[in-house]
């Protein structure tokens, strides 16, 4: 399919997601309009397709001929089957394409856990992020002309901080020091292999894939805020710099279709422990729970510190994980066993179901 005319993306400065799509559309250079959308608003937006989205979250895409999708992974994959050879992001290759969603889906929905952690943990996160947040709102709105007073903007900013603040118990990232662990984890891990000669720049390649577009919104959204910007800069500078460069890469030469330059990339083999040892457990326990239940899991990293994690019963971390195991099975037993391998013996949990058959 070519592109004729002009999309329309609809998020926000201050959402992972929004700035994943943004910068993944710039990559392909699809021509498109940023317009800021706050999620409570989709109920009453002009557009009656905006409207009748079943989920109110953000980023919403609108396509030339006026058809619309939220969730960026949905959007991503609708965006793969239109332009299936253009500057693409996701492998032909079935195993190596299962691997790039299997890390793009531990930060949209694991990783993302960190980043709501430090975001509204401290006071003074609390009190930065909020304020910018809101101020970052009004100035980029489409339609607003007058700004609020400063005491209106503080209780807009007090509001808004109240609610984000009470919805960390919810988002399942109370524990400091687990999400600290998984900060600094994910942080090193991509550092290593920018400071070193003889790697890639991208986590798979010399292009990037929707993992790395996933990978750079939440690191985005940490470089915004207060502690997480502070990390970034004094002790990761070269992540620093490469979400700088991730904002816009349609200047990146990229010739011919998708090829992997290696799945055992710095990042990759130490992101896969966490994926391993925390991800995948995590899911598999969210799995056999329903509504109003809590899911607890016991996990258990390489070097042998424990954690206990407990939150909320999640449904869509439970269509995460069945669509995860639906790929895996797909896979050719060799493909299977090439990745249990990389990944390690979390990989199991997407086979319970055979494995009890047996």
């Amino acid at each position: 399919m070519s592109c004729a005319g002009q999309f329309t993306l609809y998020g926000s400065n201050a959402s992972p997601y929004s700035c994943k799509m943004r910068a993944l559309m710039r990559y392909r250079r699809l021509p498109f309009n940023w317009v800021i959308l706050n999620p409570m608003e989709i109920p009453s937006h002009p557009n009656p397709n905006i409207r009748s989205l079943k989920a109110r979250v953000i980023p919403i895409l609108e396509w030339p001929d006026g058809r619309v999708l939220n969730d960026s992974t949905v959007i991503i994959e609708a965006l793969d089957a239109d332009f299936p050879r253009s500057r693409d992001v996701l492998p032909r290759d079935a195993s190596q394409r299962f691997m790039v969603k299997l890390l793009e889906d531990f930060f949209d929905e694991w990783f993302m856990k960190a980043m709501f952690n430090r975001r509204w943990s401290s006071e003074a996160d609390r009190d930065w992020s909020s304020r910018w947040i809101i101020t970052d709102q009004l100035l980029t709105s489409p339609t607003l002309r007058i700004l609020p007073s400063a005491s209106d903007m503080a209780n807009l900013t007090a509001v808004f901080r109240e609610r984000q603040v009470s919805r960390v118990k919810l988002v399942g990232c109370e524990d400091d020091e687990l999400w600290q662990r998984v900060m600094y984890e994910v942080m090193e891990a991509m550092d290593e292999q920018l400071r070193f000669g003889d790697a890639v720049r991208f986590l798979f390649s010399y292009r990037p894939t929707s993992a790395d577009f996933s990978l750079y919104g939440i690191l985005k959204q940490f470089s915004l805020d207060s502690t997480g910007g502070h990390v970034l800069r004094e002790q990761f500078p070269s992540v620093y710099c490469w979400i700088q460069a991730m904002d816009d890469l349609s200047g990146l030469v990229v010739e011919g279709e998708f090829q992997y330059a290696t799945v055992d990339t710095p990042a990759v083999r130490k992101i896969l422990n966490l994926v391993d040892t925390m991800y995948l457990p995590y899911l598999a326990a969210n799995a056999v729970r329903n509504r109003g239940e809590e899911v607890e899991v016991k996990l258990t990293l390489k070097d042998g510190v424990t954690f206990v994690h407990k939150e909320a019963f999640g449904p869509y971390q439970k269509r995460c994980f069945e669509d995860l195991k639906a790929q895996y099975k797909r896979l050719a037993p060799s493909q299977r066993a090439a990745v249990a391998q990389l990944v390690g013996p979390g990989m199991d949990h997407l086979l319970a179901d055979e494995h009890s058959k047996l």
